[in-house]
C-alpha cells in the first residue's frame, strides 16, 4: 500500500470510517481527521502519484460543488480530481443544504486515491423570502459527517427540515434539535462570513464572538466544533483571522484553515464570480 507523505495517525483514511480526533493540547490547533494511511489505487497512483506539489498536510474541509445552486461553479467529480493533483491530504464536499453530489465526489475520489469527508453547509433562520435573493438572509452552519452513522444523521436532519416547510423553499433547522441529533457523530466549524461566530465578531467585537462561540460548544461539545478561517484575498483577513484564532484559543476548540472553495481551476472563476 503506498503511504501518505507523513503517517500520522490522525489522518482521514477512508470516508465510511471518518473519526475527528480532538487535538492533544491547546498549543496542537490544526486540522486533526483520524485514520490511518491514505487507500491506494492502481489508477490514481498512476494518474496523480507523480504531479502531487503540497508539501504541507492539508484537507479542505470546506468546498462547494456545481450543486450548490448559483454558487459554487465545478463539479464535484473535477473537485476531487484537482485535489488529488494537489496532493491535498484529503477533501470534504459540503454543499448547502444538501448531499446531492455525494455519489459523483466519492466515485471520482475512489478512482484516484482521494480520502473523502462528507458533509453539508447548513443555513438557518431563513424564511420564503430568501427565494431567489440574491444575498439570502440565514446564517450557515458548516457540518461535516464523522462517518456512516453522521452522515445518516445529517441526511436525515436535511430531509426532516425540508419536510418542516412544506412547500418550496429553504429548509427550517431548529440549532438545539440538530444538536441533539448530531452530537459525538459531527464536527460542526464556525463557517464562512454567514456564520454565527464572524457575524457577531463583526457586529459586536470579540466579546460577541465569543459568546456565539460559547453556544456552540455548550450545544454540540467542546470536542465537536472547530473555529474556521479563510484567506479570501480581503484586506480584512488578517485581522479577522487573528481574532479567530484568539476565540478558538480562549475557548480550547481546534482552529481550521479553509479555502471555502467554490471552483477547482482558475479558468472556472469568471463562472464562479458571476454567481458570488
Amino acid at each position: 500500500m503506498t503511504k501518505p507523505r507523513s503517517t500520522d495517525p490522525r489522518l482521514l483514511r477512508h470516508p465510511s470510517q471518518a473519526r475527528w480526533t480532538p487535538p492533544a493540547s491547546r498549543a496542537d490547533h490544526q486540522v486533526a481527521i483520524a485514520g490511518q494511511e491514505r487507500p491506494s489505487h492502481p489508477s490514481g497512483a498512476a494518474r496523480y502519484g507523480d504531479h502531487r506539489r503540497l508539501q504541507a498536510k492539508y484537507a479542505e474541509l470546506h468546498a462547494h460543488s456545481a450543486f450548490s445552486f448559483l454558487d459554487g461553479a465545478s463539479q464535484p467529480a473535477d473537485l476531487a480530481y484537482r485535489a488529488a493533483e494537489l496532493g491535498l491530504s484529503a477533501m470534504a464536499l459540503t454543499d448547502h443544504d444538501g448531499l446531492y453530489g455525494a455519489v459523483q465526489f466519492a466515485t471520482a475520489a475512489r478512482e484516484v486515491g482521494l480520502p473523502t469527508v462528507f458533509g453539508s453547509e447548513l443555513t438557518l433562520g431563513a424564511g420564503p423570502e430568501a427565494v431567489g435573493a440574491d444575498d439570502p438572509p440565514g446564517t450557515h452552519l458548516l457540518v461535516l459527517a464523522r462517518g456512516p452513522t453522521g452522515y445518516k444523521r445529517l441526511s436525515r436532519s436535511i430531509a426532516e427540515a425540508y419536510l418542516a416547510v412544506g412547500e418550496k423553499g429553504p429548509p427550517r433547522y431548529n440549532l438545539e434539535d440538530l444538536a441533539a441529533l448530531g452530537r459525538g457523530e459531527w464536527l460542526v466549524a464556525t463557517g464562512c462570513r454567514k456564520g454565527a461566530v464572524r457575524q457577531a465578531l463583526a457586529a459586536g467585537g470579540p466579546r460577541a464572538g465569543a459568546q456565539e462561540l460559547a453556544r456552540l460548544v455548550a450545544l454540540f461539545g467542546r470536542d465537536n466544533v472547530a473555529v474556521e478561517i479563510t484567506a479570501s484575498g480581503d484586506p480584512a483577513d488578517p485581522a479577522r483571522n487573528a481574532a479567530l484564532a484568539e476565540l478558538a484559543s480562549a475557548a480550547r476548540v481546534p482552529l481550521i484553515a479553509t479555502g471555502n472553495v467554490h471552483y477547482a481551476r482558475v479558468r472556472e472563476f469568471p463562472l464562479a464570480s458571476a454567481m458570488a
